[in-house]
């Protein structure tokens, strides 16, 4: 019995000369092989980093320097001297509205009950807005817009109504709208009434008459605070909105003119404030003003409609640095840019710019 264990011991122990054979084996070829392979993975992949990094980094030293590039803009004289309460002159304007025939609509604030004054182009004198006993004042108007006929449609905020001058601005009408904190008014080439609502955080589409014919509350893309807004080609309408608050970057939004969601970006490096603004330049660019001084070249950012940043426009050849920006506008016809500067106690100074990068 003892040696029947000892044979089956004997048997179950392995050859050492099996094991110095088939170690090498186990050991060799496939351990060595997949070792490789990772090492390869490992040094494609770190490559293909390396790529990714340098791709991203280029982009944004492009993005850096695409900011940092300043487009001159042709300076054209003052349109409107700095004054206070005299016809012809103004300070601190709410905001400016070019019309059809690129004559400058100034809505002010500084103006006890507020005023609107018309001027040419060059900036001479036309008309100024003197209610009558039963006409209605102007003092809590924000924004305004023209139709097609050069009417002027002033938007209350507290009332929610719309006041409507005629070109001459004489009085003509005013309807209500049933909207909250209206802030934010334009008129798209169909005459269609537009109206931002801040705290109902929709956008009305009204008849000329006052008649709500549809709203849209920014599709996929809600909207916050529809601060501003400018109307583009086809009728696109850029929405400049400011849900995140005083301070913090606003958002563009862009909707068609039935208020499908198109596309949307942040204006970012800006602190937005209550003077910001945003116009459409007829070479297809969009323009929003920074309020807050010129101390980082800023002053006019522009982009493409599909939202890139191509440059900031922050000094003019004359010389002029554009601070405090507290409105411009547009003409969409000629592209004359219009801006109040009043930290240089300028009224409203005009300039050109072709559109070429």
């Amino acid at each position: 019995m003892a040696s029947a264990k000892k044979a089956v011991k004997k048997a179950a122990r392995p050859r050492a000369s099996a094991r110095k054979v088939d170690a090498p084996v186990a050991a060799s070829a496939p351990v060595h092989a997949s070792a490789a392979a990772p090492k390869r993975s490992k040094a494609l992949i770190l490559v293909g980093l390396v790529l990714f990094i340098g791709i991203i980094a280029q982009g944004a030293i492009m993005m850096r320097a695409n900011w940092k590039k300043n487009i001159t803009l042709e300076a054209r004289g003052i349109t409107v001297p700095m004054g206070r309460d005299a016809d012809g002159v103004m300070c601190c304007s709410k905001k400016l509205q070019a019309d059809h025939k690129g004559n400058l609509v100034v809505l002010e604030e500084s103006v006890v009950g507020g005023r609107l004054q018309k001027f040419t182009r060059e900036g001479k004198f036309l008309v100024s807005y003197k209610p009558g006993k039963k006409d209605p004042a102007v003092g809590d108007g924000v924004d305004i817009a023209c139709d097609s006929k050069d009417n002027v449609y002033v938007l209350m905020r507290e009332s929610h109504t719309v006041h409507v001058l005629s070109p001459e601005l004489k009085y003509l009408r005013s309807f209500q709208v049933n909207l909250a904190n209206t802030g934010s008014i334009a008129i798209n080439s169909k005459d269609e009434v537009l109206i931002g609502g801040s705290d109902t955080k929709v956008i009305g589409v009204h008849d000329l008459m006052g008649k709500e014919k549809a709203r849209f509350d920014g599709d996929k893309f809600k909207l916050g605070i529809p601060h501003r807004m400018t109307i583009g080609a086809d009728d696109e309408v850029y929405v400049l909105n400011m849900a995140s608050g005083n301070g913090n970057a606003p958002e563009v939004q862009v909707f068609s003119s039935e208020g499908k969601s198109l596309r949307h970006w942040m204006v970012k490096g800006l602190a937005s404030n209550p003077y910001n603004t945003i116009a459409y330049h007829p070479g297809g660019f969009i323009f929003v003003n920074d309020n807050s001084g010129n101390s980082l070249a800023k002053g006019l950012y522009i982009y493409t409609k599909a939202g890139r940043g191509v440059g900031m426009a922050s000094v003019g050849d004359n010389g002029s640095q554009f601070l405090n920006i507290t409105s411009f506008t547009i003409d969409p016809s000629s592209g004359d840019i219009f801006l109040n500067t009043n930290f240089y106690q300028h009224g409203v100074d005009r300039y050109f710019w072709n559109g070429k990068l």
